[in-house]
């Protein structure tokens, strides 16, 4: 009964690719042909440890690249990035889905995809805290998801991780995108805080801080200065895509 119940609710209601919603054949499938070629494209990309930007190549001995050209220069406040791939194509149409459509059938596969990256990325490494980057409540109340979030929990599941909602976003301020790159900083400069119920919660962890899109990096620099102005011992970032063009029509 159970699988003719199946079929018949397939037939009326064909499942649609996660990213593009055509129709697809497949109980397992969440992706078209052509939106899993696009997937493989954005996730297979080489990217640097340090800024999680797309390169060319790897190291001379296979490995992801510990700096680049555009970062080499730059100094970090963070101790590198882990991402699962560049913003664009399919990937970048499912994370706008999460983020504006509250699409969750894009939310797990973007969140299990980080959190399998995640638990292969943590062996060997000091790591003993996920935290979200938060989102203020009256965007929250806007969108009714915070992607972050469901990364982090998703990562806190499948790992040893320990869960810290303990960063709060104080100021609701222009989005990002809205403005330009070299007012960034300004706009989030002192967006965060920690309150101070949880700052010795903070004191000495090895902080891993997941968000969705990283672009100019500065919401996430201000994120990483607030946790280690509050004693962290250090931040690494998890971001499900880096922005190789920082003026996205995003967010």
């Amino acid at each position: 009964m159970r699988r003719w119940f199946d079929s018949l609710t397939a037939l009326a209601f064909p499942r649609g690719c996660v990213a593009c919603r055509r129709p697809i054949d497949g109980e397992r499938e969440t992706l078209c042909t052509d939106c899993a070629r696009q997937w493989l494209a954005a996730t297979q990309t080489p990217f640097c440890q340090r800024c999680g930007r797309s390169v060319a190549t790897v190291d001379l001995h296979g490995d992801l690249p510990l700096g680049c050209a555009r970062c080499e220069k730059a100094k970090s406040v963070h101790k590198g990035v882990l991402r699962v791939g560049a913003y664009e194509g399919t990937l970048k149409e499912c994370v706008r889905r999460l983020k504006f459509h509250r699409d969750l059938a894009a939310g797990r596969l973007l969140a299990d995809l980080l959190a399998e990256k995640t638990a292969a990325w943590l062996d060997g490494r000091q790591i003993d805290t996920v935290i979200p980057v938060p989102m203020h409540w009256q965007r929250f109340a806007v969108r009714g998801i915070n992607p972050p979030d469901v990364a982090a929990r998703r990562i806190a599941r499948h790992t040893p991780l320990t869960l810290g909602r303990w960063l709060r976003r104080r100021h609701h301020r222009p989005s990002q995108t809205q403005i330009p790159a070299a007012r960034r900083k300004r706009n989030v400069r002192g967006v965060f805080v920690i309150p101070t119920r949880h700052e010795r919660r903070i004191e000495g962890r090895h902080i891993l801080l997941v968000d969705d899109v990283l672009t100019s990096g500065a919401t996430a620099a201000e994120a990483v200065r607030t946790l280690r102005t509050a004693g962290a011992a250090s931040v690494h970032l998890a971001v499900i895509a880096v922005a190789d063009r920082i003026e996205v029509e995003d967010e």
